[in-house]
């Protein structure tokens, strides 16, 4: 089975590590000049297990930066926030999306292809595997709206 593990990264020290430790080393032989740029080693900021089972699919960050959204191909997106804080992780949740009911009543499950967050209001969509693309409301955990699949998707 493949790792859960989930490594998050705090971009400002990344950038600045990177522009300070990436400065090229010039190595001549006979043959060829080569340049070589020196490995960074970083560690994350913070380790955590993905509480999606299967393949992350997809990740989008909050606009305020507190959180993120991951989806999976299972039809699951899970919602989290960075604070490591028991109140704040207390919050996150995970639900299914993009099923399909079939002839014989058994849900078909579609990937989660696609989140976006919008800038201002905080919500987000998803796009599946079966075409649609959903918006949900992240605060009251609910979908808001559906729109119709195109005939080429």
């Amino acid at each position: 089975m493949a790792s859960r593990a989930l490594h998050i990264y705090d971009l400002a020290s990344l950038t600045s590590a990177s522009s300070s430790s990436s400065i090229p080393q010039i190595q001549q032989n006979s043959d060829a000049v080569s340049i070589a740029a020196i490995p960074i080693s970083l560690e994350p900021w913070q380790r955590r297990e993905s509480s999606l089972k299967f393949m992350t699919r997809a990740v989008a960050c909050m606009p305020n930066d507190a959180g993120y959204a991951s989806s999976s191909i299972e039809g699951r997106v899970a919602v989290e926030w960075f604070d490591p804080s028991s109140e704040s992780q207390a919050r996150k949740y995970a639900f299914k999306c993009h099923r399909q009911a079939n002839e014989q009543g058994i849900d078909v499950v579609y990937p989660v292809n696609a989140l976006a967050f919008h800038p201002v209001h905080g919500t987000f969509a998803s796009g599946g595997g079966d075409g649609f693309v959903a918006l949900w409301d992240g605060v009251a955990k609910r979908r808001i709206r559906q729109y119709q699949r195109y005939a080429s998707s």
